[in-house]
């Protein structure tokens, strides 16, 4: 028989994954509503644009998979978590696609890899560290 991996919600950890991809993808329209709102409606540059959508959107999924995915409270302490995994998987996603097309795969394969790997590194990263229970913070 195989056991679930319950969160302390009670919730298993494939249920919080396809949250985590929910939001995910809510996360990557509201991006590019505003990267395609600020470069047609406000005359903005394609870089100033996908930044503003960039922040605005990471802002977006932190509330939503603190509130959504994980039942975590928000605090100084996992903003700053949250936004050192983002960071970090959107270099890991860059150097996957450069690594995987310099040894001759396909832009478009190397996306969708990178892409796949960055996010099961955003996911487990927040599961695991931005919004885990310190030892601090269980009750029993």
């Amino acid at each position: 028989m195989v056991r679930q991996q319950l969160t302390e919600s009670g919730e298993d950890i494939g249920a919080q994954a396809v949250k985590f991809l929910i939001v995910g993808i809510f996360s990557a329209s509201t991006h590019y509503a505003i990267y395609m709102g600020l470069i047609l409606y406000a005359s903005a540059g394609e870089v100033l644009a996908t930044l503003v959508g960039f922040v605005i959107s990471t802002i977006v999924s932190y509330v939503a998979n603190s509130t959504f995915t994980f039942q975590a409270e928000q605090t100084p302490e996992t903003f700053v978590r949250f936004w050192l995994v983002t960071i970090c998987g959107g270099i890991m996603n860059a150097v996957v696609v450069w690594a995987v097309v310099k040894v001759g795969v396909h832009f478009a394969i190397a996306g969708i890899v990178a892409i796949g790997i960055a996010a099961t590194f955003n996911f487990l990263s927040h599961r695991f560290w931005t919004f885990a229970k310190r030892p601090d913070e269980i009750v029993e």
